[in-house]
């Protein structure tokens, strides 16, 4: 699994294209429980097919977020994940009664289970926890402060939660 820098990065930006195209189209129309749905599976399978591609290390400049995201950067550092979070519960309740559709929301939680949690049973840490927290905090801090070190920004010091949490929403912004 390689590919080009410019390939991956064109990739991402198509997917983001769609997702605000299909997020458009899906709003005019008439909401019912089934569109809310179907719309929900639509975006997660974006977001595992994004999650996919972002793990990718590239043949030709491979881009720090991608390997410490994926695991694959030198040193200490594992891979990351995002947890399905409300989708599962929110998945649980909307009905799809088109077979193809419902599979592909299994597929979709399956994989976000699998980004999440390891073969021994352990957690990889996991990032844009947003249903639980509205600021970064756990893997979101982690990953923000392997790529500081990594690009040589500067970090808070003493290294207090609320000093990362600034720092991390400074970064972003």
């Amino acid at each position: 699994r390689q590919s080009r820098c410019e390939t991956q990065t064109n990739l991402l930006f198509l997917i983001r294209r769609m997702c605000r195209i299909y997020s458009a189209a899906t709003s005019s129309v008439q909401q019912s429980r089934g569109l809310v749905g179907i719309r929900t599976t639509a975006f997660a399978c974006a977001a595992c097919v994004a999650d996919a591609i972002a793990r990718v290390k590239c043949i030709d400049d491979p881009s720090p977020f991608s390997l410490h995201y994926s695991g694959l950067n030198e040193g200490p550092t594992r891979p990351f994940g995002f947890e399905s979070g409300s989708f599962e519960k929110l998945a649980a309740n909307l009905p799809i009664y088109d077979p193809q559709l419902t599979s592909l929301r299994f597929q979709c939680l399956d994989y976000m289970r699998g980004m999440t949690i390891k073969d021994d049973g352990t957690w990889n840490p996991t990032i844009f926890n947003f249903d639980t927290s509205l600021t970064p905090y756990g893997g979101d801090l982690e990953l923000i402060n392997h790529l500081s070190i990594e690009l040589a920004l500067p970090r808070p010091h003493p290294m207090t939660e609320n000093a990362m949490v600034t720092h991390a929403a400074r970064l972003i912004s």
